[in-house]
Order: C-alpha cells, then sequence, then structure tokens
C-alpha cells in the first residue's frame, strides 16, 4: 500500500551519499534535499515488495516523478530473508516453500515480464504434490489438469466416459476409468495414490474404508453454497472440527488427510476454523481450479534465478535496491512518514 500527498508537493529526495554506512556496507541513512518527486520507500525484498518497485517503476519509466528505493534487512536484498544463501559446499539454502503451483497465475505473468527470465527454463514441468501427516507421507494427488488437457475435456475431465478395455489395462488406468466416471471431488480420492507403508505399526495409515468415510460430508458440500452469504452465516456458527464429527469421519482419514489439508488450506487447525472456510477451501480447490495442486519447482536458487535478473531490471529504472538496511520503525507525521533505519536518525518520506 502507498499512501501520501501528491506529486506536485515539493518533497525532499533521497540521497545515497551520507554518513555512518551499516555493518553490512550498505547505506542506511536517508537525506533531505527539495526537489519535485514524490519519495517512495518499500520495505522487504520478497515478492511482494519487488512487485510493487515492478508495478511503480513500470509506471515512472517516461515521467520519473517517482523516487523509488526498496530496502530489506539481509544483505543481498534479493528475495529478502527468505533469499538464503549458499552453504560451504555451494548449494543454494533457501527459507520457506519455493513451489509454484498451477493457480499462482499472477507470479508466472510477472515472471514473464522479467527480461532474463524464461519460465520453461527455470521451473520444471508440473509434478504432482505429496500430502505428508505428523506420521509420514500419506498420499500422491495426480497431476490433473494436465491429464484432462490431454483428453480434449479442458478443465471437467471426462465425467460419464464409459472405459475400453484399453482403459482396463492396469490398477492406474482401472482408478482413472473410475474416477472418469465421478464427480469432482469424489475422483480425487480415487485418482490419489495412497501410501499403505508404515515405518511404526502404530502409524494410522489411510485404508480405501477410511475414505469411503468421507461421504458423510456430501450432505454439508451439496448444501453450502460458496457465494451465499446465508450459506457462510450458517455454517460460520460452528468448528469444522464439529462438522467432521457430525460427518461420521473416520478418525484415520481425519488425521492423515483432513487435518494436513486444513494446514495447508486455511491453515489453521479444524477445532480453530470455522466449517464455512473449511468448506469453502475444498469446493475451491475440488471443485472450482481443478489441477491446483499440480506444482513446478524451480530449477535452482529462486534469489539467483529470478530475484537477480529483477533486481537488475528494477535498478534500471532507477529503483534503489538496498539490502542490510533493517527498518527500526516508521511514524505519520505531517502528512507524511519518518522512517528510522536502525540507530540513524529519522528520515522523512512521502509514502511506504
Amino acid at each position: 500500500n502507498t499512501a501520501g500527498p501528491s506529486p506536485q508537493r515539493r518533497v525532499p529526495t533521497i540521497l545515497k551519499e551520507q554518513t555512518a554506512p551499516s555493518s553490512s556496507g550498505a547505506d542506511t541513512t536517508i537525506n533531505n534535499d527539495d526537489n519535485e518527486k514524490l519519495r517512495v520507500v518499500v520495505v522487504g525484498g520478497g515478492w511482494a515488495g519487488y512487485s510493487l518497485c515492478e508495478s511503480i517503476s513500470t509506471n515512472n519509466i517516461h515521467e520519473k516523478n517517482v523516487e523509488i528505493i526498496l530496502l530489506d534487512a539481509s544483505k543481498q536484498a534479493k528475495g529478502g530473508l527468505a533469499g538464503g544463501f549458499r552453504s560451504a559446499n555451494d548449494r543454494p539454502v533457501e527459507a520457506g516453500i519455493h513451489g509454484f503451483w498451477r493457480e499462482y497465475r499472477n507470479t508466472f505473468d510477472i515472471m514473464e515480464d522479467i527480461e532474463g527470465v524464461t519460465v520453461d527454463d527455470v521451473l520444471g514441468d508440473f509434478s504432482p504434490s505429496v500430502l505428508y501427516s505428523k506420521n509420514g507421507k500419506v498420499a500422491v494427488a495426480p497431476v490433473l489438469l494436465e491429464d484432462d488437457e490431454a483428453n480434449g475435456e479442458g478443465n471437467v475431465g471426462n465425467f460419464g466416459k464409459i472405459p475400453t478395455l484399453s482403459d482396463l489395462s492396469s490398477e492406474k488406468s482401472i482408478r482413472r476409468a473410475i474416477a472418469s466416471n465421478l464427480p469432482p471431488p469424489l475422483d480425487l480420492p480415487v485418482l490419489a495414490e495412497l501410501d499403505t507403508t508404515k515405518e511404526n505399526p502404530e502409524d494410522t495409515k489411510v485404508t480405501p474404508v477410511d475414505m469411503l468415510s468421507g461421504i458423510g460430508l456430501l450432505g454439508a458440500w451439496a448444501d453450502f453454497e460458496q457465494e451465499s452469504r446465508a450459506s457462510w452465516e450458517n455454517y460460520d456458527t460452528q468448528p469444522a472440527s464439529l462438522l467432521f464429527e457430525k460427518a461420521g469421519i473416520a478418525d484415520a482419514l481425519y488425521e492423515e488427510f483432513v487435518s494436513p489439508l486444513l494446514h495447508v488450506l486455511p491453515m489453521c487447525p479444524a477445532y480453530d476454523c470455522s466449517a464455512a472456510a473449511a468448506l469453502s477451501c475444498f469446493h475451491v480447490f475440488a471443485l472450482q481450479s481443478r489441477g491446483a495442486f499440480d506444482v513446478r519447482w524451480c530449477r535452482g536458487s529462486i534469489s539467483e534465478k529470478i530475484f537477480e535478473p529483477w533486481q537488475q531490471q528494477l535498478e534500471k529504472r532507477g529503483v534503489d535496491v538496498r539490502g542490510g538496511s533493517r527498518v527500526s520503525s516508521i511514524e505519520k507525521k505531517d502528512g507524511g512518514y519518518t522512517i528510522q533505519l536502525g540507530s540513524m536518525e529519522g528520515s522523512e518520506i512521502d509514502a511506504i
């Protein structure tokens, strides 16, 4: 978000040469010298920060009426604190999840606009997502959308198709034949490859019988309307844990399948998630976004493959990218903001 007065107001600019560099050698001061530019500071060198700088600098190329500085606490800045480093044996080490799922359309669009980045060269092919619970591997989700497209069915699959003998030549093909005659989301458990191995005899693993207990959710699934305020108000009154209990979900299915999905989608346990939020997530990912769990992985370091050329592109447009610049405080003041880096004196800016 940006805020502040219009660019017509005379405001101080940001100069690069000033006193006392940080311990990392990065400039940590923002100077005050009058000119016509609107001063914008972006805090954080991750996807959000770089995307904002991309948007502002793209619209600022011709008029040059906005001065943009990106500040990040990490020394290298690119990729933010998740940008990581290279180990002693030269392997990239990066924090966070670095998969690119099929629904990350904005991310793919941004990557296409980075000079020197070709998405198919930087990312691998779509591959299955693997679901893990606290007991280990549970299931492998199939790469759905590519199968549908190969059969000329787009996102709707082959529902209602009569299988031929060639469709029944293996367990996998039998699964696909059965799934093609089931509506989403009933096809997903059939297509998923369940892991039945147990490292510990006491571990709980999902069986086909456990999966069948999920049928108890179909009533609520059919009743819940994604775009209906009344539906949301109705199911918001109870936690998802109570919904699953009423539906008769088997303990194994809950522990191994439902609970991990809740931690991935709404990112909270069932007792802390409303039934409406849970149903909405399952509805979107199973019905509206078929193939949403198909994922692509970077063919190396994201910081080096994506953010490094991206930073070069931004700097060519005049964006000042500064690593080693930890923001210690931000204060709204006199129609603008005062930002302080470390122990240095605060500097005035127009938008942050």
